[in-house]
């Protein structure tokens, strides 16, 4: 069976919709657009430029809180739709390492400037807390079900200042998974 070559704007529409079906459930944001564009054309017209594309990607997902497990999925979405060249460009290890040193520069970033963010939302941790009890209280008081059976909340703190930067990035990664 003889696969079709996919356009580059063919490849990013597919991708996005899997994003979209991976669990985002909402409209996908602008700045994750935007560096899937950046992948998905640098594969199709710059291929020796991949690693930074893809440590655009990481970096970007990871200042806006993206678990790196995401990410990482989201990126094996992409080699899904392409062609066997691009596939095995972005599957070997240099562009996984890029991948992963760009979330965790953007994840500890995002984490040292005080934001604190929530991996799941990418939101601010005390406007998190708010809106999600918001959320609990609001909705689950109406479906007659307890708060406190439903939700647990779980704080962690990671000290990451004595740490190598790439250590500190490994470590939030496993935390943020």
């Amino acid at each position: 069976m003889k696969r079709t070559r996919r356009t580059p704007g063919g490849t990013l529409s597919s991708w996005l919709t899997r994003i979209a079906a991976d669990g985002h459930g909402e409209q996908l944001d602008p700045r994750l657009i935007a560096v899937a564009t950046d992948v998905v054309d640098t594969l199709h017209e710059r291929p020796a430029g991949v690693h930074g594309a893809v440590y655009r990607f990481g970096n970007t997902l990871g200042a806006d809180g993206w678990p790196g497990t995401q990410v990482f999925r989201w990126l094996f979405l992409l080699g899904d739709l392409l062609g066997r060249p691009q596939r095995v460009r972005l599957g070997q290890y240099p562009a996984q390492a890029a991948l992963a040193q760009g979330w965790a520069d953007g994840y500890v970033r995002g984490a040292h400037a005080g934001l604190c963010l929530d991996p799941t939302t990418g939101l601010v941790t005390a406007l998190v807390l708010r809106l999600r009890l918001r959320e609990a209280y609001g909705v689950d008081g109406a479906a007659s079900i307890r708060p406190a059976d439903a939700y647990t909340v779980v704080l962690v703190d990671v000290e990451l200042r004595r740490l190598p930067p790439l250590e500190a990035g490994l470590l939030m990664l496993c935390v943020a998974d």
